[in-house]
């Protein structure tokens, strides 16, 4: 049987399902507010609901908004906080609570076999890894397709929209086990999709072609 992880273990853990304190600092001072962490199920919703808008404007210059962001973080802020009283924010402050808590980032990717090891950092300065079968060809092109959809619109306007469930479904094909998570705990889908595009980039960095010295 696994050993239950200590208080100290579980301190340097990432636990989804606990609270999470986070300070804004806003024109009118600094805020503090606990929300809860997202279940994957609503990063998802939240991915599909965001249009990704890139306009053309000539002279290779162009420019990238998400529709509707403002109430689309909004409302998703409401429903993470904790305490629902006395919350007065507006939706470039949800935003930025939104992306915090969904920030994962590789700090470190190493070859092990026929895997890599992935190091995150994640929300609270902890740092997760995540062990990934390397993807074969056919696995990249089957979630590119799937991860990123796009439209082409009128007046030189291109729509995005992101699948987080594509991320899921190859990651959970590749995943070789998970270290730094609470015991039981489910892998936010952010942390799945930060990994797996990791894997990919290093992936395509070490089988590009090096140029040959010139002697």
């Amino acid at each position: 049987m696994p050993e239950q992880e200590t208080t100290a273990q579980k301190a340097v853990m990432f636990d989804p399902a606990q609270p999470i304190e986070v300070r804004l600092n806003t024109a009118a001072g600094i805020k503090s507010m606990s929300v809860r962490f997202p279940k994957n199920d609503e990063w998802i919703e939240r991915a599909k609901k965001r249009r990704i808008v890139t306009t053309q404007l000539g002279r290779g210059r162009s420019v990238t908004q998400v529709a509707d962001s403002d109430e689309i973080d909004l409302g998703f802020f409401h429903q993470l906080a904790v305490d629902k009283s006395d919350i007065e924010i507006d939706g470039t402050e949800a935003t930025r609570i939104i992306e915090m808590l969904g920030a994962a980032t590789a700090i470190d990717i190493a070859e092990s076999g026929n895997m890599f090891v992935i190091t995150l950092l994640v929300v609270g300065g902890r740092k997760t890894i995540h062990n990934l079968t390397i993807p074969s060809t056919p696995d990249i092109d089957r979630f590119r397709r799937a991860y990123v959809r796009q439209l082409e619109l009128p007046a030189n306007k291109r729509e995005l929209r992101v699948n987080l469930d594509a991320a899921a479904q190859l990651y959970k094909n590749l995943s070789e086990g998970t270290e730094g998570y609470v015991g039981g705990s489910t892998i936010p889908i952010t942390h799945q999709a930060a990994a797996l595009l990791a894997a990919i980039e290093k992936l395509e960095s070490l089988l590009e072609v090096e140029p040959e010295e010139n002697f």
